[in-house]
């Protein structure tokens, strides 16, 4: 079995090869990176690894996927995901997972091949639900190694509204701050239409899915202040477009409108969204809506 990866990013160089070595180290075959910085400087770093394809986003390769530097995000990683998908087929990958840079695929005491292989063949796809990682401070040099409390996933409002603190960990009756969709592992097949950003189309046959529950996306969504700010700034100024559920979409309303306020006003706010003190978090643990997940730093080292 080969299992591949397709990204679309825009990383600081360290991020960017912790996230790779993390995946090639715990079974990931090969990742598919499209950098929409064409001179990110991780492009000539990683030319020579084999488990790596790193395409710099040039307006030229916009212009032979039928896109542009200007699209939508969502627009831009539907086009490279859709190259990826054909290249996995010719070159005979199995599983596929379109997932962030700002995201990893984490499998409890297993593996994700192992779990790959276990599922029957009439699966399609297995999603992996988000487990959202809390930031514990203003500053973070490599979240995937400092991080390691994560929000899980709560649908049932009555679970919401019984919470411990619901006041301050809730933020407009909300749990987590990012996607709720988690990502998808997809089987291969001459079906599959498109891997979109959650779950994956087909235009001839309904899916079926899976879950398991050792399979999950560790997902560190805004994980400092310096992230936070740089990601809906973007968004402010229409160097990067946005979409999003209704709770999203009022988290940047509450920063366009604490845009004008002095520094120290946005810093409060980052703080109310994201920030926990730590008996907060340890109550929270003991009511199992919080995990503690601690990845062993051998799995961000450069693969032997």
């Amino acid at each position: 079995m080969k299992i591949a990866t397709v990204t679309t990013l825009k990383a600081s160089l360290s991020n960017t090869l912790s996230f790779v070595h993390y995946h090639l180290n715990t079974g990931i075959d090969h990742l598919y990176l499209f950098f929409d910085d064409p001179n990110d400087k991780a492009i000539s770093v990683l030319e020579n690894n084999p488990g790596v394809t790193a395409i710099p986003c040039t307006e030229t390769h916009w212009q032979n996927n039928g896109c542009s530097s200007k699209s939508d995000i969502e627009i831009r990683q539907a086009c490279n995901s859709k190259l990826a998908l054909s290249w996995c087929r010719d070159e005979g990958i199995d599983w596929i997972a379109h997932i962030d840079s700002d995201e990893l695929i984490y499998a409890h005491n297993t593996t994700i091949k192992t779990i790959l292989a276990s599922l029957d063949d009439s699966i399609d796809y297995l999603l992996m639900p988000p487990f959202e990682a809390i930031p514990n401070k203003m500053e973070c040099v490599n979240p995937f190694i400092e991080l390691k409390q994560f929000k899980i996933l709560i649908r049932d409002e009555e679970s919401l509204q019984s919470l411990p603190y619901k006041e301050r960990v809730l933020y407009r009756g909300e749990f987590l701050r990012g996607h709720l969709g988690g990502k998808s592992f997809t089987r291969i097949h001459n079906n599959i239409s498109h891997l979109n950003i959650h779950r994956p189309t087909s235009e001839s046959i309904n899916l079926v899915e899976e879950r398991h529950e050792a399979a999950l996306l560790l997902h560190y969504d805004c994980y400092d202040y310096h992230n936070w700010l740089t990601k809906w700034t973007r968004r402010y100024d229409g160097t990067a477009s946005f979409s999003g559920r209704e709770n999203r979409n009022n988290q940047f309303d509450d920063f366009c409108s604490t845009l004008e306020d002095k520094d120290e006003a946005l810093r409060d706010l980052y703080k109310t969204m994201y920030l926990l003190p730590p008996d907060i978090v340890k109550e929270l643990k003991q009511c199992n809506v919080v995990r503690e997940i601690n990845l062993d730093k051998p799995l961000f080292d450069k693969p032997q």
